[in-house]
């Protein structure tokens, strides 16, 4: 299954991005956020830093500056379980639909998994994921919670961490949506960020987070921020993760 974009928007770190022009004119603050709804709707706000209450890490730089958004996760954790040497950096990047740790510390995350699911191993044909499992609508185990602690115990629980794979019948398996990483540092995709409102606030450069449902003002949302999914003259339809999984309408990148 292979997952390409057929949209391109520039929202990276450094000075040629839409959130740098907008607040070069004054426009905005120098800070976005996106949110993507379990109900598999989403919606992105420029100029959007957050409520008091998020929770953040600090931004990390990459070969001594910041030029994306790189995170460090001090611990994982699977359930009650926090693992011993499993930090690791990571890209947040929307742009990709799933996550991809550094190869030690997915297969600590996948093993203790794999130990604290109620279910059987198995392989679905067309599905890339190392971690799979028989399941059905009438039987679907309790799935194991998968928490990873920043600095200052800054905590991101991760609400869908398995990707359900369906038949005529209705669910006949699920996977754990995670892979290994090619190299040391990690990507968080936006199967991780399911249920959240996450801010890249590039003048502090900071990533927060809080939990959401997309609801603007039900959220918190500070309202002079820009939503280019709430402008009504957009005639733009809300993002589909489903979309994004498996009509591919639209697949939005950060550079």
């Amino acid at each position: 299954m292979v997952l390409l974009p057929d949209g391109l928007m520039g929202l990276g770190l450094q000075e040629i991005s839409v959130p740098s022009f907008l607040a070069k004119a004054g426009l905005i603050q120098n800070s976005f956020s996106m949110c993507f709804n379990e109900d598999d709707s989403g919606r992105i706000f420029f100029g959007d830093q957050g409520p008091a209450t998020q929770q953040s890490a600090p931004f990390l730089k990459l070969n001594g500056n910041y030029t994306t958004y790189i995170v460090g996760v001090e611990a994982s954790c699977v359930g009650t379980s926090c693992l011993k040497q499993s930090s690791f950096s990571a890209l947040v990047d929307s742009g990709t639909s799933f996550t991809f740790l550094p190869d030690d510390v997915f297969e600590m995350i996948a093993e203790e998994f794999d130990t604290q699911v109620n279910a059987s191993r198995s392989s679905f044909e067309g599905y890339f994921w190392k971690y799979c499992y028989k399941t059905s609508s009438q039987d679907l185990p309790k799935v194991p919670s998968l928490r990873l602690i920043f600095p200052q115990n800054n905590s991101f629980m991760v609400h869908n961490p398995v990707f359900m794979i369906y038949g005529i019948q209705g669910a006949i398996g699920f996977c754990l949506a995670i892979q290994p990483a090619d190299g040391d540092i990690g990507t968080i995709g936006q199967n991780f960020m399911m249920g959240y409102r996450v801010v890249f606030d590039r003048e502090n450069l900071n990533l927060g987070w809080s939990r959401s449902n997309c609801g603007g003002e039900d959220d918190g949302q500070d309202v002079a921020a820009y939503s280019i999914w709430d402008t009504p003259e957009s005639h733009c339809q809300p993002m589909s993760s489903r979309a994004l999984l498996e009509d591919m309408q639209f697949h939005l990148l950060l550079l």
